[in-house]
């Protein structure tokens, strides 16, 4: 009778490395930062956030200047929906039969599940970046609304041409600081 496996290879174990090895996930700071903290948000129909916008009416004085007694609006929020993430597995009858007990290296129930959690930090990761808008459904209110340089376009429920400092400040004109900027 002719044997598909060799026999060493039949009675020899294979040596694995233990975890599977992340290369797919890059890390994103901000998001590992989010996402692991303890906080918790209590609900609400938006949430927002309280800005300073303006200044009171300031100036030199003397003895016949007329201080000026008009309100300033100094004070609004930018309101931002609630959006949320998915992320699906299936893992069946078949997987948990077979990955199971000692035979099993990684449990792959975890596995995935762990998988779920790096997919949806890679997708709101791209998020931060991109107004993540899909079906009319919205994720992150990205930092392309952000620096967009069109004054009509609302970041926070706010408009340039609603707040003139609400000023959008353009990738082009945007400099990011590098480790090289900190070099004497």
């Amino acid at each position: 009778m002719a044997f598909t496996i060799d026999e060493l290879n039949a009675l020899t174990n294979t040596y694995v490395l233990g975890q599977p090895s992340n290369i797919y996930f890059a890390s994103n700071v901000l998001l590992t930062k989010l996402m692991d903290s303890k906080r918790t948000v209590d609900g609400g129909k938006t949430v927002d956030c309280p800005l300073e916008h303006g200044a009171a009416n300031t100036g030199i004085y003397g003895n016949t200047t007329v201080i000026p007694t008009t309100k300033t609006e100094t004070h609004n929020k930018a309101s931002f929906p609630w959006g949320g993430y998915y992320a699906a597995q299936t893992v069946d009858l078949t997987d948990r039969v077979q990955n199971n007990g000692e035979a099993a290296i990684v449990n792959l129930v975890a596995a995935k599940f762990a998988n779920m959690m790096k997919s949806i930090k890679s997708k709101m990761g791209a998020g931060i970046y991109l107004n993540d808008v899909v079906g009319g459904l919205q994720g992150f209110a990205g930092a392309a609304a952000l620096f967009s340089t069109v004054t009509s376009t609302a970041y926070g429920g706010i408009k340039e041409d609603d707040v003139a400092l609400w000023k959008a400040n353009n990738s082009s004109t945007l400099r990011l600081a590098t480790s090289r900027d900190s070099r004497p």
